[in-house]
């Protein structure tokens, strides 16, 4: 019984935390205002995005025969086929003088972070191609 109530708990704090983490970050992108501080007002694109990725999050949740499980695999093999993009983004941002000053990454940082990226593009592409044999 505890275990299942873990399970309820994090199932409905990952419900709520997600959406919220979406809407902020890509409103954040974009320069609209964003956060749950704000009023609808203040935010409208905010509070738009968060209801329609919790409305349509729960229309696919309540569709009959979904195949949860299919969707779940999905989104994390998109999700990790997507981590090296971000990671290559993030790295020429942290090498960038005119954002970061002072704070650029070392040579050794850099030797980590594109080892990473290199071998996480490996993994993607093999995976990419196993999944299409």
């Amino acid at each position: 019984a505890v275990f299942a109530f873990g399970l309820l708990i994090a199932s409905i704090f990952s419900a709520t935390i997600l959406p919220v983490a979406s809407a902020f970050y890509v409103c954040q992108a974009f320069g609209f205002e964003a956060g749950i501080d704000k009023t609808v007002k203040e935010a409208p694109q905010f509070y738009a995005l968060y209801s329609s990725i919790l409305l349509i999050s729960a229309c696919i949740v309540l569709l009959p025969n979904a195949p949860l499980i299919r969707i779940t695999l999905w989104s994390q093999i998109l999700n990790g086929l997507l981590l090296p993009v971000v990671l290559l983004f993030m790295i020429v941002l942290i090498n960038n003088e005119e954002i970061m000053g002072s704070y650029t990454n070392k040579k050794f940082n850099n030797l980590v972070g594109w080892t990473t990226v290199l071998v996480l593009g490996s993994l993607s592409l093999l995976l990419v191609f196993l999944l299409l044999l």
